[in-house]
């Protein structure tokens, strides 16, 4: 099941995607890593922030939130006519039991 983007989303505001989970926040290259924590803990941001924070310029931080934006791992929205970013989490996925699992227990109680 393909679940990432192919292409980045030419500016639009939706998500392609569930969100990041926590085993794909543990494989991010440092640069993405670090971006995402900063995303996570001040809410959401703007790109001036994130290059302050960082310590990098404007168009490296882009290119790596294009990135983040594409895969679904933040979201892109206006405010004030300023572009900002919050983070995507993943929901977590409800396991189904097999049948088979109750039966088992049944049988252990006789």
């Amino acid at each position: 099941m393909m679940r990432r983007a192919d292409k980045p989303s030419s500016g639009e505001d939706t998500c392609q995607r569930e969100g990041l989970t926590l085993m794909e926040l543990l494989e991010l290259p440092r640069d993405q890593s670090e971006l995402v924590h900063l995303v996570m803990r001040r809410g959401e941001v703007s790109l001036d922030d994130l290059s302050f924070e960082l310590k990098k310029n404007q168009s490296e931080v882009g290119e790596l939130l294009e990135d983040l934006v594409a895969r679904g791992f933040l979201k892109s929205f206006q405010v004030e006519g300023e572009r900002r970013y919050k983070i995507m989490i993943a929901k977590k996925s409800k396991r189904k039991l097999p049948m088979h699992f109750w039966g088992a227990l049944d049988d252990k109680g006789e």
